[in-house]
């Protein structure tokens, strides 16, 4: 989209890049696992605050998710302001990107109702988990099991389109045989995310047990 609007326009494409990045941040800080530091807040207070329970997936929505809204609106409200509503001159955009971005979509294949249903289960059953943990009695039951509970079952659903997708050794492509396979999975997972974060959160855990968070404060 940014590509069709002329040069002389570049503050604006600049701003656009902006909102979009703002909204991605914005978008994951409304639930717990929208970005990791929400999941290790989670995991913090759970370990130094109430060990008893945890932090709720609903409680925890219903607290962020105005304050995403409210940021969101900020930022759009920014952004028009100074590019849409009181600019000089008037940015001509053309829908008919978008509209060819949506034709060449396609039509929803049954592997993409699959991951559809399968989302709204992952998020209701995130939401409603301490009932959950209470009705099935599982008391080891938190937002992490919870997930891999859903996406575990996905690596043996098998895909009926014949996508391709690159091998394990990567040197060719082969037809998808599951929705998910871990061929695909294990290259496209932002494993330094997983490092970078779990890393932290351990060295945080290394200065409390070793007594050096004390004596520094």
């Amino acid at each position: 989209f940014l590509a069709t609007v002329p040069e002389k326009h570049r503050p604006f494409k600049g701003a656009m890049l902006l909102a979009a990045g703002w909204s991605a941040t914005i978008g994951g800080m409304s639930t717990p696992v929208g970005t990791p530091t929400n999941t290790l807040f989670l995991g913090i207070y759970e370990d130094n605050w109430n060990t008893k329970e945890s932090f709720g997936f609903g409680p925890f929505m219903a607290f962020a998710i105005p304050l995403s809204l409210m940021l969101l609106l900020t930022a759009w409200v920014l952004v028009c302001v100074w590019h849409v509503w009181f600019a000089k001159e008037k940015i001509e955009v053309n829908l008919e990107v978008f509209r060819e971005v949506k034709k060449d979509l396609g039509k929803m294949k049954c592997e993409e109702y699959t991951v559809t249903i399968y989302m709204f289960l992952l998020v209701i059953s995130w939401v409603f988990q301490k009932s959950l943990k209470k009705v099935f009695n599982l008391p080891m039951m938190n937002t992490g099991a919870v997930g891999m509970l859903f996406t575990f079952p996905l690596f043996f659903i098998p895909s009926l389109s014949k996508k391709l997708e690159q091998s394990p050794d990567g040197k060719s492509m082969e037809t998808t045989k599951h929705i998910l396979d871990w061929s695909y999975a294990l290259p496209k997972f932002k494993w330094q995310i997983l490092f970078i974060f779990g890393g932290g959160y351990m060295v945080a855990a290394g200065t409390l047990e070793s007594g050096f968070a004390k004596w520094l404060a």
